[in-house]
């Protein structure tokens, strides 16, 4: 709904796009309203607005509860935490325990605290942004099981291109899209 130059980013749990921040000129006007982009509907949806204006040297990092750090403009020492609504549909699945390191292609389980019902699982690799570009995110959806109400058997991706070597959260989703915490897992190669 509003053009930006310099808007921040971050991929979250449900695969859809965060973005906010910018201004709607250089480093000007700015633009308080975050949108979200859901990529399955090819619509974006307008939020409530932010409290801080974020311009040139701000920035936006997803944080393994779900929600989204949002911080900077140049002089600026305020942060915000923005809630998705994902978070406000009810409990969240608890992982309790998952491994430290996996290998490309390689099964593990996590398991669950409480019985729960999980409509999917991702890896989010950990961000790295500078000057309104986030060029480590990735979303990467992963298979799996659920072998019974509180265990999940998970397979790494096993193409590096599509999962660079490093750091992910591993998000677990209910049936209702709420996502867990994600605990965060390095991918090694063998």
């Amino acid at each position: 709904a509003n053009p930006r130059w310099f808007p921040n980013s971050a991929l979250l749990p449900d695969g859809t796009l965060f973005v906010c921040g910018g201004g709607r000129g250089n480093n000007s006007d700015p633009v308080m309203e975050p949108e979200i982009f859901d990529p399955v509907s090819e619509s974006w949806t307008t939020d409530v607005p932010m409290q801080v204006p974020r311009l040139y040297h701000s920035t936006a990092l997803l944080l393994p509860d779900g929600r989204v750090w949002v911080a900077g403009t140049d002089g600026e020492t305020r942060m915000e935490v923005y809630t998705p609504d994902y978070l406000l549909r009810g409990g969240r699945p608890v992982i309790t325990n998952a491994p430290a390191s996996l290998a490309y292609g390689e099964g593990f389980s996590v398991s669950l605290l409480e019985p729960t019902s999980i409509s999917s699982v991702c890896f989010i690799r950990l961000s790295a942004v500078t000057h309104a570009f986030n060029m480590g995110q990735r979303h990467v959806a992963l298979d799996f099981t659920q072998g019974d109400a509180q265990s999940l058997d998970i397979t790494a991706p096993d193409d590096p291109n599509v999962a660079p070597p490093g750091h992910y959260m591993l998000f677990v989703l209910d049936n209702a899209g709420v996502p867990s915490v994600a605990p965060t897992i390095q991918i090694v190669f063998a």
